[in-house]
């Protein structure tokens, strides 16, 4: 919080909020963010004031491109970490829709490598069970 103190005061901004952002998949922390969105949902949005959010990437404070609309804001982190929402006032906002998240494949937190292993133990069952059965057929008849 104290990081962000200096962007406070240099720019006259007034302090809203202050949060982190950490996501979890199959139980373990993620590190990287592909395609996120983060939609934050507030209800006393100021329509004479406009929202910025401010992260940390790589020890440095940067300013995210943010979309503001009647009950939320919304942008897209490089990262997870910490973040600050401020606001200053303007004569006039332009409010885009609020968005709506989607789920996909890279931020759904199911882990697909457990379909493809199920899929590779479920073909090795069944050539195992092939091969013991020809094993007992070929041992009938003699053969082995």
């Amino acid at each position: 919080i104290d990081k962000f103190k200096g962007v406070l005061n240099f720019n006259n901004y007034t302090e809203v909020n202050y949060f982190g952002l950490q996501a979890l998949k199959n139980s373990h922390e993620i590190d990287s963010i592909n395609h996120f969105v983060v939609n934050l949902h507030m209800d006393n949005i100021d329509q004479n004031m406009r929202y910025v959010v401010y992260g940390i990437d790589n020890g440095d404070i940067v300013q995210y491109s943010t979309n503001q609309s009647e009950n939320s804001i919304s942008f897209k982190p490089n990262n997870f970490g910490e973040y600050a929402i401020f606001s200053y006032p303007v004569n006039s906002v332009n409010l885009s829709e609020d968005e709506v998240g989607n789920i996909s494949f890279e931020n759904n937190g199911f882990d697909y490598t457990i379909i493809i292993k199920f899929i590779f133990v479920t073909i090795f069952i069944l050539v195992v069970i092939i091969l013991i059965l020809l094993f007992h057929k070929f041992r009938k008849k003699g053969k082995l």
